[in-house]
């Protein structure tokens, strides 16, 4: 791949530098990366692209040309390590692929480009593995792949995993301890003998071409899906070979180097994260590059003949596997008629928007194959397209057979579904094409990567859609009301004002709603949502605390992590004296205490502040005197949600009663009277209860006058009146059931009190009274109340 042409070299840095920046804040202008060698003084690589192009080439040759130890380690060998090219904002491959390529060129390199896929299809058939027969982790690891940088359209269900998990992992732990037989000696081997041909391609290919490996050689092996790799055991055995074998042959004298690339966005999962910042703590040294906005949709256009690309290379494997013979799909060849055909166009746009799973693959190719039965031409991307239609007219049948499936989307396990279809949807799904979900703006939480602790907490996640509350259905004080929507909305409403000065460094992220029981905190926190357009994540005790040492604070993480990934996010913590209690209170639970810190360290870290997010923190307690008093200054605005007075429960009922028909003997003012000390909730049970009493008492009426009638010999069937009607007696009944939940004694009600007092509203509102005259308030200053005097 050796290639000496100045204006060709010029050309291809020319397209590639066009859409790469070092770094995601560059705003210099881009230039050509050609004039690097064009012009070799230090001064001509200011530009961003320029210096990136610059690292490239300089990084690459010097790990060409540096020199082997004198020594070889033989008990404990070394590896040198790996140049890791990161590109950012961008799935494919063909951008790494180009840029390696060129940098090859300018070094007079051979570059032999490998990926998951390539590395799937090479090595697990010599293994005796393919797609059809012995399906494995070797001949699917494209599939894996593809899974762990966001690109395929299946997602397994990790919630499903629990004691099946734990068994898994205790079969490879038996597995492992096990004696290794021959035949796993013997793939051992095979393995090793055909990563060595991998290695040795670019001589391999000279000597066919020339008849003779004379020319010195200079070779990059280019690994991309690099960190993918990593993350499997597979694919980590193969490039653990690849380097032993390359630094073999460095050490013998050659100039071999390997490099590695990933793509991906900024919706990769929290597990490829953590395994790019494992690598690069290593033996990894990372160069990240950041695709330019501006070029964002031309981009774009590149990833999806990637999925393209990707999705025809799997198609022909699996032909190949179930004919036994070379076979070779083309979308772009044929005839006009050919290009335009609605349904190869359909089939085109299907196979570009993510990487097809095996399941699907093989319900394409196996209809195609049947359809081409009897035919002597070659089975072509008609024949395919073909298949597809025909799997459509299956699926609609399936739809109005069986009631599950009417829509052929690739939906992901994980997601909800009625128990009574859940079976048939899981298995009708594996074999549908991916949708297109660019319709909805909003964040789907199904189309993005995230890992095992983020999928458990999806269950909490409520779309703001769903919620129906709104700040017109709460009866609050209208200061309580004002407080929750400018903690919230404001910033939304008004951004131009939170764009300079201490608002666009610094957030208030955080409230505490605290009162008695019953007294519409819950209800309070929808309304938020509701108010501000964001999307609510419900979360407890139960869905945090975890019975495995390290579980809790790996939680912790994932409720911050999932609330940015889904910004703009309102985090409901209900019950938080449950959760973030005062430590001090539990000296003996060390794990208890890692759970609050955590949380403490994501709220309000050094590396994961959330200054930047949309995201806001709602915690509710009906016991604040027991939280840690760390959480209560991460909630500098602590709002009471208070009994309801007089006028307030007044508004209360009738928001309850609309709808019902009420006799001229209730008094709606009267009731609000007789209901002194009722919450909120007790006064949503006191109206159910006053209409359960009038439907029991048209039901005793109806059975009544039904005895009656059987015995005058008349009919026993009797309707229930139209409309209920509720009276005095009806509610005179419920106010005996139903009582108020809080007397005036309590303990947690004093607590609450003096809670208030000492860091609520009440605490700036009260006024002391003096003895005789009055004077002046004493002032407090800060050195008494400071825990050390000067």
């Amino acid at each position: 791949m050796r290639d000496a042409n100045t204006s060709t070299s010029t050309s291809t840095w020319n397209q590639i530098s066009a859409f790469t920046q070092p770094s995601k804040n560059t705003t210099d202008a881009v230039h050509g990366l050609s004039d690097i060698w064009n012009n070799g003084s230090s001064g001509d690589y200011k530009s961003p692209a320029l210096a990136l192009g610059k690292e490239l080439v300089s990084t690459f040759a010097a790990e060409l040309d540096a020199p082997a130890p004198l020594m070889r380690a033989t008990k404990d060998p070394k590896r040198r390590p790996i140049s890791l090219l990161y590109v950012h904002n961008y799935k494919g491959s063909r951008l790494a692929d180009d840029i390696v390529n060129h940098v090859g060129r300018e070094l007079d390199a051979d570059v032999i480009h490998l990926n998951a896929a390539k590395l799937a299809k090479i090595v697990a058939p010599y293994l005796g593995s393919t797609l059809y027969f012995g399906r494995g982790n070797m001949s699917m690891l494209g599939y894996s792949a593809a899974q762990a940088n966001g690109r395929s359209a299946y997602k397994t269900d990790s919630n499903s995993g629990g004691d099946d998990d734990i068994v898994l992992r205790g079969m490879s732990v038996m597995k492992f301890l096990q004696p290794t037989d021959d035949r796993a000696t013997w793939d051992d081997l095979k393995l090793t003998h055909i990563v060595k041909e991998i290695a040795n391609a670019a001589n391999t290919k000279r000597k066919a071409d020339n008849g003779s490996t004379s020319k010195p050689e200079r070779t990059i092996i280019h690994i991309h899906n690099y960190v993918e790799l990593a993350m499997t055991q597979e694919g980590t055995s193969i490039i653990n070979r690849l380097r032993t074998i390359a630094d073999r042959r460095w050490q013998d004298g050659s100039k071999i180097i390997i490099v590695g690339s990933v793509s991906n966005d900024a919706s990769a999962s929290t597990q490829w994260h953590a395994k790019v910042k494992e690598l690069s703590e290593q033996d990894c040294y990372p160069i990240v590059t950041s695709v330019k906005p501006d070029v964002l949709p031309e981009l774009q256009q590149w990833q999806r003949v990637d999925y393209l690309h990707d999705n025809l290379l799997n198609i022909e494997w699996m032909l190949e596997c179930l004919r036994a013979e070379h076979t070779t799909v083309n979308l772009l060849s044929g005839d006009d008629g050919v290009k335009t055909n609605s349904s190869v166009q359909e089939l085109a746009t299907t196979l570009s928007g993510s990487i097809c799973s095996n399941h699907w693959i093989y319900r394409l190719v196996t209809q195609a194959i049947g359809l081409h039965r009897g035919n002597d031409g070659p089975l072509d991307i008609l024949t395919l397209a073909e298949a597809l239609e025909h799997m459509k007219r299956v699926d609609q049948a399936r739809a109005s057979i069986l009631g599950v499936g009417s829509t052929p989307s690739y939906k992901s396990l994980t997601a909800s579904k009625p128990a009574t279809a859940s079976m048939l949807d899981d298995l009708i799904s594996l074999g549908h094409a991916p949708s297109d979900t660019s319709s909805s703006t909003r964040k789907n939480p199904k189309d993005m990567n995230l890992d095992d602790e983020e999928k458990k907490l999806l269950s909490g996640l409520v779309n703001v859609e769903d919620i129906q509350t709104t700040f017109d259905e709460v009866i609050a004080p209208p200061e309580v009301r004002e407080s929750l929507v400018s903690l919230t909305t404001l910033s939304l409403r008004h951004p131009k004002a939170f764009s300079y000065g201490v608002l666009a460094r610094e957030r208030i992220h955080g409230a505490l709603l605290y009162g008695p029981p019953g007294t519409g905190k819950t209800l309070m926190a929808k309304a938020l949502a509701k108010g501000s357009g964001a999307n609510m994540l419900e979360i407890s005790a139960a869905s945090i605390n975890d019975m495995w040492v390290g579980n809790s604070e790996k939680n912790v993480r994932a409720v911050f992590s999932l609330a940015r990934k889904m910004s703009p996010m309102v985090v409901f913590l209900d019950e938080a004296d449950a959760l973030l209690g005062a430590r001090g209170r539990q000296p003996n639970r060390g794990g208890y205490r890692e759970t609050i810190n955590q949380f403490l360290r994501e709220w309000d870290g050094l590396s994961n502040s959330l200054n930047t997010q949309q995201v806001f923190i709602l915690v509710s307690t009906n016991r604040p005197q027991d939280m840690d008093e760390a959480v209560l200054r991460r909630l500098p605005r602590r709002i009471l949600v208070d009994l309801p007075l007089k006028d307030a429960r007044l508004a209360i009922l009738q928001s309850l009663l609309r709808g019902e028909a009420l006799d001229d003997s209730v008094s709606m003012d009267k009731l609000a009277t007789e209901t002194e000390l009722y919450s909120g909730s007790d006064l949503k049970s006191l109206a159910v209860a006053a209409a359960m009493e009038a439907v029991k008492e048209q039901l005793a009426t109806r059975d009544t006058q039904a005895a009656a009638s059987a015995d005058v010999g008349g009919s026993a069937d009797h309707e229930l009146q139209e409309k209920r009607v509720l009276t005095r007696r009806h509610f005179d009944k419920a106010l005996k059931d139903i009582t108020a939940s809080i007397s005036e004694d309590m303990q947690s009600l004093k607590a609450l009190r003096k809670f208030d007092a000492q860091y609520g509203d009440a605490r700036r509102k009260k006024k002391k009274s003096h003895m005789g005259f009055e004077v002046a308030p004493p002032t407090v200053s800060s050195e008494e109340v400071r825990v050390r005097n000067k």
